[in-house]
């Protein structure tokens, strides 16, 4: 089990940098151990992007440690204790990113990085020293849906989670003041209560974050998928791929954060990426073959379609709630279709015109 210095270090190496291969499986692997650790990752995080670089470098080490006890929710000063590791952290080496001609030219924002990584071992520090002071009164729920079937959850503020299957939530009994922060793996939907004094986040279990303040969105963070991705339906929501990439979202907006290659990028937003959500699907000029492709793909059905010039054909309508039969024979009535069952989840459609 690779001991704190050496988390410490890859922890602000992924803020920084990318990791290599080896290095991100020990970061996962340490992530995916407990709560406790996904919660120091995201102080260190939050202790990263405030000294980084929106701030000019003070050098009163003194003060500078007392700030970020305080920002840590420790005590100004703390009474130091034998065997205290906090001097071999501070003394553990942190691999700097490679030497850039911008760094040469700029030896102020290089003098403000290793001011960074300082922060953030103090910070570190503070926070393995002090671990149960963190987590002693805080009551972990956690929701996971192993069935079929959506799971609706509601969290102690009032705001409405839904769980695709396999998603799990993890949120606490009471959230803190000043943030609503829960930790998803998985797909989901969330309705959040509007609060303006009191943010709401979800994190992954890595270093990404979605922030907003009242808004319904999707997110999806598969950790067994290389990208992770946002969607609004309504409101607006910020997603945080590293301190460095972020992307702010409105409705109808979709972005895409890749974790290997740490780019995001903003994609056509899916008109039915809520269906598993609200049961709702809705078709805007869309191709009949592209239309049928994607009840197939929704619904775990086979559809033979007989007449294939049919697919150029544009539907617009809005399907609330149907089962696949029942929307089919719609589709079929509306384009004078013959349709007909021919076996388990199996479908056929024969003839028809197109209406405009």
């Amino acid at each position: 089990m690779p001991d704190q210095a050496h988390i410490d270090a890859l922890l602000i190496r992924s803020f920084a940098t990318e990791l290599d291969a080896a290095e991100q499986a020990t970061l996962d692997a340490w992530l995916n151990a407990t709560e406790q650790n996904v919660q120091i990752a995201q102080q260190l995080r939050d202790a990263w992007d405030k000294a980084a670089f929106d701030k000019p470098f003070v050098a009163d080490a003194a003060a500078g440690l007392a700030a970020v006890r305080l920002k840590a929710g420790l005590p100004a000063v703390g009474k130091p204790m034998e065997n205290d590791s906090a001097s071999k952290r501070q003394a553990a080496i942190i691999e700097m990113p490679k030497e850039t001609p911008y760094m040469r030219t700029n030896a102020f924002q290089w003098v403000r990085y290793a001011a960074a990584v300082a922060a953030v071992l103090l910070v570190a520090g503070a926070l393995w020293f002090q671990k149960g002071l963190f987590f002693k009164d805080t009551n972990w729920q956690v929701a996971e849906n192993n069935s079929t079937e959506k799971q609706e959850i509601t969290l102690p503020d009032g705001s409405q989670v839904w769980l695709k299957k396999g998603a799990q939530l993890r949120y606490p009994a009471t959230f803190a003041a000043g943030k609503r922060a829960v930790y998803l793996r998985g797909t989901a939907f969330f309705s959040v209560t509007h609060n303006p004094a009191q943010v709401f986040e979800v994190n992954s279990n890595s270093a990404e974050r979605v922030t907003v303040l009242g808004t319904a969105f999707e997110v999806q963070f598969n950790e067994n998928q290389p990208e992770y991705s946002v969607q609004v339906q309504q409101g607006k929501v910020r997603f945080e791929g590293t301190s460095e990439k972020n992307m702010l979202l409105t409705a109808g907006q979709k972005a895409v954060f890749n974790r290997q290659s740490a780019q995001m990028r903003a994609v056509e937003a899916d008109a039915n990426a809520f269906f598993w959500q609200n049961g709702m699907l809705v078709f805007d000029r869309t191709p009949l073959k592209a239309v049928f492709a994607q009840i197939e793909q929704l619904y775990h059905v086979k559809i033979n379609v007989k007449n294939q010039e049919i697919g150029d054909c544009l539907l617009s309508a809005t399907f609330p709630q149907p089962n696949a039969a029942a929307l089919l024979r719609s589709i079929a009535q509306l384009y004078q279709m013959q349709f007909s069952e021919i076996g388990d989840n199996a479908y056929q459609l024969e003839g028809g015109i197109c209406t405009e």
